[in-house]
């Protein structure tokens, strides 16, 4: 009787054997599975908080550039308030020196149109 249930009995082991190997592998699938779940859950969380980090660094920038171009802007308009005030004070000096030179003058014209001056 032995020898009759010595191939069943190991039929059965072997049995027993397959099925926890099945287990094993369907929960090293479970396993794969959740892993790979989780790692896409953190690739997007990832994209995420990148896609915001490029958002605000673009935002940082674009407050740098209009914050750089005010200055330029507030440069521009005092170099152009300056040559203003240049222009302005030499031609008051111009005009300052023609009405010194402005009898002068008169009696030049005044001499070239009764023929006493030359020019």
């Amino acid at each position: 009787m032995n020898i009759i249930f010595c191939p069943f009995r190991r039929w059965l082991e072997m049995e027993k054997i397959l099925e926890e190997l099945k287990k094993v592998e369907d929960e090293a699938e479970r396993i794969r599975r959740e892993a790979s779940e989780r790692a896409d859950e953190i690739i997007r969380l990832a994209r995420q908080g990148a896609e915001k980090i490029i958002l605000d660094a673009e935002k940082e920038a674009k407050r740098e550039v209009d914050e750089l171009m005010r200055r330029f802007e507030r440069s521009m308009e005092k170099r152009r308030e300056d040559a203003l005030k240049g222009c302005m004070a030499e031609i008051d000096k111009l005009k300052r020196k023609a009405k010194k030179r402005e009898k002068e003058a008169i009696e030049l014209v005044f001499k070239v149109l009764i023929g006493e001056g030359h020019i």
